[in-house]
Parts: C-alpha cells; structure tokens; sequence
C-alpha cells in the first residue's frame, strides 16, 4: 500500500467514515488513533516519594509541599483536619491528596489546589494546555477532568474541589 493511500485511509478511519476492521490490516492503526485523540497524563519520572502536611482548621489556612499546595478557605472544614499532600515516585505528574489519614474526604466548601509540574525539564509544555485530572492512583486511569488553570510562569496548574483523591497534570490534545 503507497503512503499516500495508507494516509488517506487513517484520515478516512479519523472521520469515522471506516468500515470493518481489517484483520490482515496491521494492529496499531485504529488504537493509535483513539489513543492520540483524548488527554494523555503529564509524563515527568521521578524515584523520589515526597510528603508532607499540615493542621488546618475552621478558619481555613495553606499547606504546601515542593511547589503544591491546598488553600482551605474560612468554613472549608467543620474542625481541625490534618491534609496531607504526597508526591508518589511515579512516571506521571501526580499528587495524592487526604485528609485525617483518608484517602477520599469532602470539604463543606471548595478548596483551591495547585499541582506545581517545575520538575519537568521538557520544553513543548508551553505549546499544549495543561489540566488536571481526578484519576485512579493504582491504575492511572483518567476519571473526571477537574480543569485548571495552566500558569506556565509558575509551571503549575490550580483547581478548585470540594473532594480529595488522587490528581495527575494531562496534556490536552489540539482538536483536529
């Protein structure tokens, strides 16, 4: 097959105007369309598991740990809470998030939470918009986009939640 029909072929299948698959059509080319259509989680490695917290009480108050940090506001919480904040060795952007020793915990308000993504030395992420994801910390599948705001000054993404999880930095991929 010449490149220039095998090109119009994904292009045709990327439209959605594909028939059936082909089984002697080579594997990659369906899942690798679907793959690049969507978010992708931030890929910045570490072998380092950071963490650290704080008390923070009824009248609000910030904790923060190497560039991420949770803004409690005035009547966010009902009585003194310990939040911890803790940054797992992992290929990913991501952070892992509780309150009292729980990994999942509700605020009576929302809280402002920024995921700082310094760490990553690559260049490009000035070109794509950056968000944050709620996602499973034990399989990184991508649950609900929390959305964010992308400060490539600080290189760090803020949202705000009124529940506490686990959250990764994705890579929003351009419309076609």
């Amino acid at each position: 097959m010449t490149s220039r029909r095998r090109f119009v072929l994904l292009l045709t299948c990327a439209l959605g105007a594909c028939e059936a698959p082909n089984p002697a059509a080579p594997a990659l080319e369906a899942p690798f369309l679907m793959a690049s259509s969507g978010p992708s989680l931030l890929i910045c490695p570490s072998n380092d598991t950071e963490s650290g917290g704080g008390l923070v009480s009824a009248l609000g108050g910030t904790v923060s740990l190497a560039g991420h940090s949770v803004q409690v506001p005035l009547g966010g919480l009902l009585s003194d809470t310990e939040i911890q904040i803790t940054e797992p060795a992992s290929q990913y952007m991501e952070v892992a998030l509780g309150a009292n020793g729980l990994e999942h915990f509700e605020f009576e308000l929302p809280v402002l939470v920024t995921i700082s993504y310094a760490r990553c030395s690559r260049s490009n992420l000035d070109l794509r918009p950056l968000e944050v994801w709620y996602i499973d910390p034990a399989t990184h599948e991508l649950i609900e986009p929390m959305g964010g705001i992308d400060d490539k000054l600080t290189r760090s993404v803020s949202f705000w939640t009124d529940h506490f999880s686990g959250y990764a930095i994705a890579e929003s991929r351009p419309p076609r």
